[in-house]
């Protein structure tokens, strides 16, 4: 055998064992990265699956698929650790499968390649009433009408450089007479442009019926630094809670997914 022959035969050899080294190591962790389902937990009511470019709701009939499993926890929006979830009710976190780990306020998990940011965020009373009015005479709604929830928060939710102040207004669940309309509205002022992203207004049959809404979390799934919107919708009591998450296109808000 040549000289030059036996050199290409050498090389070509180191290449496939470098391939398949690669392949033992790196390899095999980043299929089985391609393979993680991108996952989100909302709260005890929640599981949203990424399918392609696709938001889905999972039922949780289907709940041995997502336990025990590691996901990046978040309470009040706060990192708060990787742990092992599992659900029974509602969800539990462990280090590892034996260690339980205590929480208290509002849960949110990940899980898979998704590329995110939570966004932290202060809720603050409404003191300026005008945008407030504005929305419920457009709806022809008395502009006096009892809150129940009222307060905004600051956001620069399309990364234009300004902040964005979106409201929560509702009368549910009230504790005096608020007249014979129920309304809930989650909405924000652009370019002096009212844009709705949430709004129910119905007969007020019962006190106790419905849910009111409230923004739970921002997220910046794309890391594009426009910021996803999930709000939960709460029921009376231990009743529930549905939520949805939502994205500003430019000129309004649309539904990705909601339970």
């Amino acid at each position: 055998m040549k000289k030059s022959t036996r050199i290409t035969v050498l090389i070509m050899v180191v290449i496939v064992l470098l391939t398949g080294l690669f392949f033992l190591t790196i390899g095999q962790h980043l299929i089985k990265r391609e393979k993680e389902e991108n996952i989100i937990l909302v709260g005890n009511g929640a599981i949203f699956h990424k399918n392609g470019t696709e938001w889905n709701h999972v039922s949780f009939e289907d709940i041995n698929l997502y336990n025990w499993k590691e996901y990046y926890t978040y309470i009040d929006h706060s990192y708060y650790g990787n742990y092992n979830l599992y659900f029974n009710e509602k969800w539990y976190l462990f280090k590892g499968k034996n260690q339980a780990v205590n929480y208290e306020g509002d849960l949110l998990a990940l899980r898979g390649n998704i590329k995110y940011k939570v966004v932290d965020f202060t809720l603050y009373d409404i003191e300026d009433f005008t945008d407030a009015k504005r929305v419920l005479k457009e709806n022809n709604l008395p502009v006096d009408s009892v809150l129940t929830s009222s307060y905004y928060i600051n956001t620069d939710i399309d990364n234009d450089g300004n902040k964005e102040i979106i409201y929560t207004i509702s009368n549910k669940f009230p504790m005096e007479d608020v007249g014979d309309t129920s309304f809930s509205f989650i909405f924000m002022v652009k370019d002096n442009r009212v844009i709705y992203l949430y709004k129910n207004i119905e007969p007020l049959n019962d006190v106790y019926s419905g849910c009111q809404p409230y923004i739970n979390n921002l997220i910046d799934i794309n890391e594009d630094n426009h910021y996803e919107i999930i709000v939960g919708c709460s029921y009376y009591s231990n009743n529930g809670v549905k939520y949805g998450m939502y994205e500003f296109t430019g000129d309004k808000f649309k539904l990705l997914v909601s339970n």
